[in-house]
């Protein structure tokens, strides 16, 4: 039989799975091509965007980039790079979803598996390697920013009242 015919749609696959599949599709130089779930990245990303994923060399990586990457327990995410850094000859990237006050942290460049280059949503298609979609990119990880600096300095004035009021 000629498998080039054969294509699964809207297949159900348990994340554990997608990871490892994931990771090994785009660490051999394929590209992955799937169905977004949740809600950590509206507004710019939503659940059913069909996204695709491609595997990258890290020079090519920007702060706005939206990136997949496997944490220590082996979970696959998808969250937009918000700093860069370079400490000691090691890149790392610190990441964020779009919908959290929380980054996730600082991820070292081997986490990084790849990065979204294509979004569909509907009829329309979103090329992230445009203009249009590096100043839409940048743009979210500014804003993505300046929430968390927000919060940050927020939470900095509340341990100080509390300090204050003997709390």
């Amino acid at each position: 039989t000629e498998m080039d015919g054969v294509h699964l749609r809207e297949y159900p696959c348990p994340p554990d799975i997608f990871a490892e599949l994931g990771a090994d599709l785009l660490r051999s130089g394929k590209s992955i091509r799937f169905i977004a779930i949740g809600d950590s990245m509206l507004p710019n990303l939503s659940g059913g965007d069909t996204l695709i994923c491609e595997p990258l060399g890290l020079s090519q990586l920007r702060v706005g980039d939206i990136v997949f990457y496997l944490t220590p327990d082996k979970q696959s995410i998808f969250h937009r790079v918000i700093r860069k850094r370079r400490q000691n000859n090691n890149l790392s990237f610190q990441v964020q979803a779009d919908n959290s006050l929380k980054p996730d942290g600082w991820i070292n460049e081997a986490q990084i598996l790849g990065k979204i280059s294509s979004i569909q949503r509907g009829s329309k298609n979103l090329d992230m390697r445009g203009l249009k979609a590096k100043l839409l990119n940048r743009w979210a990880a500014l804003r993505t920013r300046t929430k968390l600096n927000r919060f940050n300095h927020l939470r900095a004035l509340e341990q100080c009242f509390n300090q204050v009021i003997g709390r």
